[in-house]
């Protein structure tokens, strides 16, 4: 069958929203592995070896670093952002 081009369905866009991986690490993960490419030590290797775990790991979970970091503040802040005055809160925090 002959369809033209312009009838095709195209997927450029249907997986931007996916997070880069190689193989199992988060893309973002490998910026660790990077300190470790540029200074080669024993410290930094640890520091890139544990950075590589935890952002896998949240990868395993779904969790995007940026997601990580709101979490962590919840935590360590509560549900409450009082330097947010309340006129400007939204329902849904309160």
């Amino acid at each position: 069958m002959n369809v033209p081009e312009t009838r095709l369905p195209k997927t450029t866009w249907r997986y931007t929203a996916e997070p880069i991986m190689l193989l199992f690490v988060d893309g973002r993960a490998l910026i660790f592995g990077s300190i470790w490419f540029l200074y080669p030590a024993w410290w930094t290797f640890a520091i890139s070896g544990t950075g590589v775990l935890v952002f896998s790991i949240l990868g395993w979970f779904r969790i995007t670093p940026a997601i990580a970091l709101r979490i962590m503040r919840v935590w360590w802040f509560g549900p409450i952002r009082p330097h947010i005055p309340a006129y400007r809160q939204r329902d849904a925090i309160r």
